[in-house]
């Protein structure tokens, strides 16, 4: 599994891995990658509005 995770994102993945460090940052941001396929422009964009994690996703633009 790991070899289809892209580089530049293996990491955040075992960072998540290790049983030492619980961030749910990483886990929410590990999770929204994974389901658009690793493209954070993707989490971004994304439109799945059912889903309980849309609010709090990664990579949102901040509102003022």
């Amino acid at each position: 599994m790991s070899d289809k995770i892209p580089i530049k994102y293996q990491p955040l993945f075992e960072r998540i891995k290790d049983k030492n460090i619980k961030s749910k940052a990483d886990a929410i941001k590990a999770f929204c990658l994974r389901c658009v396929g690793y493209q954070y422009k993707r989490v971004r964009s994304c439109s799945t509005y059912n889903c309980p994690l849309h609010k709090v996703r990664p990579y949102q633009t901040k509102e003022k």
